[in-house]
């Protein structure tokens, strides 16, 4: 079937087919030298949009292409301007360039596929030969080739240029419109004129009323329906409100209000408007007239104010809130107005606005001001405060300055700026009293600069005068000093102002009233006016009067209680002085008088740092000379030992050259066995000063060592010593210890002599009575008795005597020190009597010494008794015992560790004076009445303590008592008790036979004890020496039971014979007996028996009966004769 040809489809018609000149242009162009190439070749999707582009009546354009060639339409070119039509297919950057910076962020976005729009966008396009402001609102789409790939731009583009401007113009008319606000309504006519030149609302109505059209701007405001109402009722249907809320009536809208004869009328009101939305607008109508001033219609114009409206309400809120600040500043604010003459130049000022701070501030009334001109409200004004204002008035700068009001006798700290055309706003703060506190601390800082200038009082005072007479403006200042009774006053010098007479010369103070005289209570005397004052109006006006002395403030000088001098501040004329003023003077014046007193110190200081200068140079001399002249070692060395200086007595006594010691050590110089407690001794000398001195040896030149005491102290980094030569120390020291021992030998041979010769005496004259042939028995046993009781009162004489000596031979035993005090509290308290109290402190547990224990309790008793007479028989005494571990330093002896048991016995008796403890222990001394005492109590606890390796200290309060406490060698175990099976010794009187060998150098003693023994039944053979003894027993051993030998004899000693008796003859028993001996009191018994002299015959045989019975072989019994 053949196929026919619709006659309604057209050929193919080339794509720039048509498009006006556009069209024809393009259509002229070769485009084979154009980077689009031919034509023919363009894909079919540029065709396309180039048809598009030249049909459209709307203006369009296309870029295509990396070089983005364009193609537009006649519509478009318009807006081309001079660029048109040369840049037809040209590429855009070369007729963009002027806004290439701006259109590249669009082109490349609409490039990568993404539509860009925009409304109102501003751009400079150079269409006349220069870039001007311009419009669009435009749409760029991406544009795809046939490869579905973005190869341009399609752009569909409306100049909105002069709307924009339009708008632009009405959002300035309207900013216009909120600062003219009254000159806009005073212009009508050319109000009129400009609203009908912006987009604003345009209603319009015929003669009849009836609304025939109006603007796009009218109908979006009041709607379609509005402006084709027939007739005025349609106004009714219209919703607004007036500003107070009420809705508006039909007949009140500006156009009917026209039909009813209204030139002019006006409506501000909320209306809904077409679009539902509520806003502000103002109405404003006038009628149309006809050349003979007939109505022939009316216009409206709509004025959308809603943003102007809600600003100006905004500002008043606004305005409220910072009236409100301003209300509340402490500044004063105003705003003041220009006054203009008739030429327009601004002559002076109004008051227009001020806040509550500007009554405060100035004093004036703000209700009496507004309005009125400043030289009417204050007349006299300096004219510097109009210029001030006009200026920032005329050239908007605005200003910062303080300027004083004469007229009203203030000073202002002010800032004024432009608030609107010729008003001036300004913050001002009144600062005269600050300006004058500044003005004050300025004169005293030019006082304390003219202060540190001079050094003599007099121009110090006068110069105190100046300032303060020059800050305060007053007529005379000076300073007058005062005699001593108060009554004359001297004025030598004084500060004056021109035209004023000096008050120098001698005045009285009677003629001033109490001016002067109650300045004596320390206080300033301040008179606004003397004329007023009580203190001066009827005793002083006279004195015053006579130097024009109206007002005055006098300031006191008070040195150690007196007024020396016042200073005086005076004025012409009557003056409330202020407080910033009287402090100022009493500032001053103490500046002054600080500053004079500092030059009067700085020249004792001068006089004295002179002095000092001399006594440094006569100390140093001195020094010097103390050092070279100086018996003792000097020496200075650093912290490490080495010698710096010596003086030269090192030479003298060591035979060292400081030269030789400098730079050693002293170290090298010391002793090996004193260098590790010496290194130490210094090290501490670093820490705290040597203030008890240290004894050291330390080497001569000769190699020989010598004893120095020394101290030292650490100082500026080196160590400063001095050293003690021992050996004259020590030489004297010896030959007073020679002296004293010699005294004390003395007053112990007399006290001895005294003593033995009393017991002789007894025994002499009861020796001699027994010679009676008559006697009676019972005499002569009384006799008898009395030799024995004498003897027995000499022999314990002699041993305390020689506890005291410590040569006693003592028996130490361990023993528990508790249980010894415990079983002698029964004998104590017969001793001491019922009316003393003895009390016992003891541990729970027991405390073992080692020691004597017949002397311990001794010691004891002698103590208990010392204490009883100091108590004078009543009292308290207490004896406590401790376990301590060490004794305290004490007379010559240092402090000793280690376990001893301290036993105390404190009294409450007189006490012993201080002067007289160190004497206590003496043999023979006493302070007890004649008969009291024999002086050898505490000398035997003196002797036992010290000869047990003990000690004794005492403590004593005159009036409150004495305690004596006893240091005895503390043990750790218990005394073995004896042994098991021990024989007991029988304690018979005869000696049954029993054989003695009696060893005595003594013809006498040796005859007595052969004659008691033989006379109890022993038989004994008497060798005069150690060596006739063993004579003795070497000749035939067994012939003796027992030895009994005395310890001190020439050549072997009864000790030396024991041993060797042991050795010989281990089973003979052997019994020393003696009344004193050194190797005794110094080394014990070695394990012998002692038979202390003297002895009874009684005590003999127990002892040798005793030690007889011990002998393994039997004795044979025989005669009491010597063995053959």
């Amino acid at each position: 079937m053949q196929r026919t040809m619709n006659p309604h489809i057209q050929a193919p018609r080339s794509c720039l087919a048509g498009g006006g000149a556009a069209g024809e242009r393009l259509r002229a162009t070769d485009w084979s030298v154009n980077p689009l190439g031919p034509v023919a070749a363009w894909p079919l999707s540029l065709q396309a949009a180039v048809r598009i582009v030249l049909s459209s009546k709307f203006p369009m354009m296309l870029h295509w292409g990396p070089d983005l060639v364009t193609i537009y339409n006649d519509a478009y070119a318009p807006s081309l301007g001079h660029k048109h039509p040369g840049n037809l297919g040209r590429p855009a950057r070369e007729w963009w360039s002027e806004m290439w910076d701006e259109l590249t962020p669009i082109f490349d976005r609409v490039l990568s596929g993404e539509a860009f729009y925009v409304e109102d966008a501003r751009y400079t396009p150079d269409r006349d030969g220069e870039p001007q402001e311009a419009f669009f609102t435009h749409c760029h789409s991406p544009l795809w080739d046939d490869e579905g790939r973005v190869a341009g731009i399609f752009l569909v583009v409306t100049e909105t240029t002069a709307r924009v401007v339009a708008e632009r113009e009405l959002s300035r008319t309207n900013g216009e419109l909120l600062d003219r606000v009254e000159a806009v309504r005073a212009s009508e006519a050319r109000l009129r004129a400009i609203v009908g030149t912006v987009p604003v609302g345009i209603v319009m109505a015929d003669e009849r009323g009836a609304v025939y059209g109006g603007n796009a701007r009218a109908e979006q405001i009041f709607g379609h329906a509005v402006l084709r109402s027939p007739d005025l009722d349609a106004y009714g249907d219209w919703i607004a409100h007036h500003p107070d809320g009420r809705r508006v009536q039909g007949r009140e809208y500006p156009l009917a209000r026209v039909y009813a004869g209204e030139e002019r009328p006006e409506l501000e009101c909320l209306y809904r408007r077409g679009d539902g939305r509520e806003a502000w607008v103002r109405i404003i109508g006038a009628p149309v007239l006809d050349g003979a001033g007939g109505l022939i219609g009316g216009i409206v114009a709509v004025v959308d104010i809603d943003q102007e409206r809600r600003a100006a309400e905004r500002l008043s809120a606004s305005e409220a809130h910072w009236r409100g600040l301003f209300e509340r500043l402490n500044e004063g604010f105003m705003v003041v107005e220009m006054i203009r003459d008739a030429s327009g130049v601004a002559r002076t000022w109004r008051f227009v606005e001020a806040n509550d701070a500007w009554d405060r501030i100035s004093g004036l009334s703000r209700a009496s001001a507004m309005g009125r001109a400043v030289d009417d409200v204050i007349p006299g004004v300096e004219q510097d405060w109009l210029d001030r204002y006009i200026a920032v008035a005329e050239t908007g700068e605005p200003q910062a300055f303080r300027m004083p009001l004469r007229v009203l006798h203030q000073i202002y700290d002010v800032r004024a700026f432009r608030v609107a055309p010729d008003r001036v706003g300004v913050l001002f703060q009144e600062v005269s009293r600050q300006q004058r506190e500044e003005m004050l601390r300025s004169a005293l800082l030019r006082l304390a600069d003219r202060l540190h200038e001079l050094s003599d009082p007099a121009e110090m005072a006068f110069a105190a005068s100046e300032v303060i007479g020059e800050a305060l403006r007053v007529a005379r200042v000076g300073y007058a000093t005062m005699s001593e009774d108060g009554e004359a006053l001297t004025i030598e010098r004084d500060w004056t102002a021109p035209g004023f007479a000096s008050g120098t010369g001698l005045h009285r103070a009677s003629d001033y009233g109490r001016a002067v005289s109650d300045l004596r209570d320390g206080d300033a005397v301040v008179i606004a006016d003397t004329a007023l004052d009580p203190r001066t109006a009827r005793d002083g006006i006279a004195g015053f009067d006579a130097y024009a002395v109206r007002a005055l403030v006098n300031l006191p000088l008070i040195e150690q209680g007196r007024m020396v001098a016042f200073l005086y501040v005076n004025d012409q004329a009557s003056r409330a002085w202020t407080p910033e003023e009287v402090a100022f003077i009493q500032t001053a014046a103490g500046q002054t008088r600080v500053a004079t007193e500092r030059r009067r110190v700085e020249g004792e200081l001068r006089r004295l740092a002179a002095s000092l200068e001399q006594q440094v140079e006569r100390r140093t001399a001195e020094r010097d000379r103390a050092w070279r002249l100086s018996q003792q070692l000097l020496v200075t060395a650093t912290q490490d030992g080495v010698i710096v200086s010596v003086n030269p007595v090192w030479t003298r006594l060591l035979g060292w050259t400081a030269a030789e010691l400098v730079g050693t050590s002293f170290a090298h110089y010391t002793h090996p066995d004193d260098l590790a407690a010496t290194l130490q001794a210094f090290a501490s000398v670093l820490e705290r000063p040597l203030a008890v001195p240290y004894e050291y040896r330390f080497r001569h030149k000769d190699g020989a060592y010598h004893w120095f005491a020394w101290t030292g102290a650490f100082e500026d980094g080196l160590v400063y010593a001095t050293g003690r030569d021992l050996k004259v120390e020590r030489e004297q020291a010896e030959v007073l210890r020679q002296a004293q021992k010699m005294e004390a030998v003395g007053q112990l041979t007399g006290g001895v002599a005294h003593d033995f010769n009393n017991h002789l005496t007894v025994i002499r004259s009861s020796a001699d009575l027994l010679k009676r042939a008559d006697l009676p028995e019972e005499r002569r046993r009384r006799y008898v008795a009395a030799i024995s009781d004498t003897a027995d009162r000499a022999a314990k004489l002699t041993g305390q005597l020689l506890a005291f000596a410590r040569r006693q031979a003592l028996k130490p035993e361990i023993f528990d020190a508790c249980a010894s005090v415990r079983a002698l509290l029964d004998m104590m308290a017969t001793l001491t009597g019922s009316r003393i109290k003895v009390t016992l402190d003891l541990p729970d547990g027991g405390c073992f010494v080692v020691a004597d224990p017949s002397q311990f309790d001794t010691a004891l008793v002698n103590m208990a008794v010392n204490a009883r007479d100091a108590m004078d028989g009543v009292g308290l005494l207490t004896i406590a015992v401790r376990e301590v571990d060490g004794m305290p330093a004490v007379r010559a002896d240092p402090s000793r560790q280690g376990p001893f048991v301290a036993i105390t016995l404190a009294d409450t008796g007189s006490g012993i004076p201080a002067d007289r403890l160190d004497r206590i222990f003496e043999p023979f001394y006493t302070t007890k009445d004649t008969g009291k005492g024999t002086g050898l109590g505490l000398s035997q606890v003196f002797g036992f303590t010290k000869q047990s390796g003990g000690e004794v200290t005492v403590a004593s309060v005159v009036g409150k008592g004495t305690a004596f406490t006893l240091y005895v060698p503390r043990v750790a175990a218990e005394a073995p008790a004896l042994a098991a099976g021990e024989p007991a010794i029988e304690m018979l009187a005869d000696g049954h036979g029993t054989r003695v060998l009696v060893v005595e150098d003594n013809d006498d003693v040796g005859t007595s004890v052969e004659q008691a023994l033989a006379d109890l039944g022993y038989v004994t053979v008497l060798a005069r020496s150690a060596e006739e003894g063993l004579a003795e027993l070497a000749r035939d051993p067994d012939r003796f039971d027992v030895v009994f030998t005395d310890v001190m004899m020439p050549g072997m000693n009864g000790i030396d014979l024991g041993h060797e008796i042991r050795r010989l003859h281990g089973d003979l028993p052997v019994v020393l007996t003696s009344g004193y001996s050194l190797v005794l009191a110094q080394e014990g018994t070695h394990g012998f028996d002692l038979l202390r002299k003297p002895y009874s015959a009684e005590q003999l045989s127990r002892i040798l009966r005793g030690h007889a019975g011990r002998k393994t072989r039997t004795a044979t019994p025989g005669p009491a004769t010597s063995p053959p």
